[in-house]
């Protein structure tokens, strides 16, 4: 159904345009004499703009599970809950591990937790609305831009900004969590 809704847009859209680029057949007359065809091209392209958009929220719909790379469905709130333990995990074992076990676990961290909470961009902006999900979005982004740094600074041997950077990643999505659970129960912010 979104294929044949997307066709219906992009089709009724060229065809529409097409129709509107004709020039009138003399000067006496205002419009182009495919002005019926262009209309129902451009109706055709409403109609599939709003069935490709009713299919679009249907896939993305409210609080709806999302696939990560195993194959396995979490919630948006769960993978948050998630990135936030296992930063936990990794603050208190950071000093004891051993540089590549540090960076594989960075990188797991990035693959099965950040990554699929960006591909649930979505199904959180549909749930909390543009304004108060795109809150908690930039509060994942800061963390994940600094997760990305802590994984940089650990490659390069800086322990210690690694750490800090971890700290400040933790904070952020621990943050976004809280954002996350505020909004969707209703609570205020603490």
């Amino acid at each position: 159904m979104r294929l044949l809704a997307y066709l219906m847009f992009v089709g009724g859209l060229l065809v529409a345009a097409l129709c509107a680029a004709k020039l009138p057949p003399s000067d006496k007359a205002d419009f182009p004499d495919t002005w019926p065809l262009c209309l129902t091209a451009a109706s055709v392209a409403v109609v599939g703009l709003i069935l490709w958009r009713r299919e679009d929220h249907a896939t993305y719909s409210a609080g709806e599970a999302i696939a990560i790379a195993d194959g396995t469905r979490i919630s948006p709130a769960t993978l948050l809950r998630s990135i936030v333990d296992l930063l936990d995990d990794l603050q208190s074992r950071f000093d004891t591990m051993e540089p590549d076990e540090r960076l594989a676990n960075i990188e797991d961290l990035l693959q099965n937790g950040v990554a699929p909470l960006v591909d649930s961009r979505r199904a959180i902006i549909d749930q909390l609305g543009l304004r108060k999900g795109s809150e908690v979005l930039v509060a994942a982004a800061v963390g994940e831009r600094m997760l990305n740094r802590t994984w940089s600074a650990a490659a390069d041997g800086h322990l210690d900004e690694s750490r800090s950077s971890a700290l400040e990643a933790q904070s952020a999505f621990q943050e976004a969590r809280q954002l996350f659970h505020n909004l969707t129960t209703g609570e205020s912010p603490s």
